[in-house]
């Protein structure tokens, strides 16, 4: 009996797709995108497919919200990969559950998280007031050119943009 369970469950296990695979196009322009979205200091993502094939696009800009209150308005450009700010694609289900969300409903999966290893980024804030001392903006980013590079091959898009992304809130 435990032989034709271990039996059974090897036979399940080869007819499951690997962890770090899932169809993942090598060009992802051929998805539909979303608008992007943001939060934080400073968060903004794109997501394409459905919950469960969830493909999204994040850019982690740490302490840009900072600067713009600080400075005013600020415009800046990068070519990736690029210091302590993070592009990457990544692709499971449910991913961006976790998003500017403080309400999770479901165990987001993640079966790949690539890095973008070329392209450029340009994003201009403009800092808002809510009348409550939050510190908060607009964003607007455009993203060119990018490759997303892992162990098992590279995946490219041609670009992304997001038009008063509000940032600096947090979910809660």
């Amino acid at each position: 009996m435990r032989t034709r369970a271990m039996a059974a469950a090897l036979a399940m296990a080869l007819t499951l797709p690997a962890c770090g695979g899932g169809d993942v196009p090598d060009d992802l322009d051929a998805l539909e995108w979303s608008d992007g979205r943001g939060c934080g200091d400073v968060f903004i993502y794109w997501q394409a497919g459905t919950r469960e094939e969830d493909h999204v696009v994040e850019v982690v800009w740490p302490g840009l919200m900072d600067q713009a209150i600080s400075r005013g308005d600020i415009t800046e450009t990068l070519s990736l990969p690029a210091g302590n700010v993070q592009v990457r694609y990544r692709f499971g289900s449910y991913l961006a559950e976790l998003n500017c969300n403080d309400v999770v409903e479901f165990d987001p999966v993640e079966r790949r998280n690539l890095p973008a290893v070329a392209g450029t980024a340009t994003i201009t804030i403009v800092p808002t007031d809510d009348g409550m001392g939050q510190p908060l903006g607009e964003a607007s980013i455009t993203l060119t050119d990018l490759t997303f590079e892992g162990d098992d091959g590279t995946i490219t898009l041609s670009g992304l943009t997001a038009e008063n992304v509000q940032v600096g809130w947090l979910a809660g």
